[in-house]
């Protein structure tokens, strides 16, 4: 678990600094890294009973600042309405 931490946190100060503070990024995951990502993100602790539900194909926003993270929506499923 703490290993698998490390690489979602590694990932996010990679893209903090290879990245203009205005790119517009789309990040491709399983869900088990999107979790990891946003455990990060606000700061859970690494041995957490806490997740963010990641339904398949699901689209998450977030934004990064020097010093903080807004989540804008989490989970959104409404692109697979239509194939129903």
């Amino acid at each position: 678990m703490i290993n698998f931490r490390a690489r979602a946190e590694t990932f996010l100060s990679r893209l903090k600094e290879e990245y203009p503070k205005d790119a517009e990024i789309c990040i491709v995951s399983h869900g088990g890294m999107i979790n990891m990502l946003y455990r990060s993100l606000i700061n859970l602790p690494v041995m957490t009973e806490q997740s963010i539900s990641c339904g398949d194909t699901s689209i998450h926003k977030f934004m990064l600042s020097a010093d903080k993270c807004h989540i804008e929506y989490i989970n959104r499923l409404g692109h697979l309405e239509e194939l129903e």
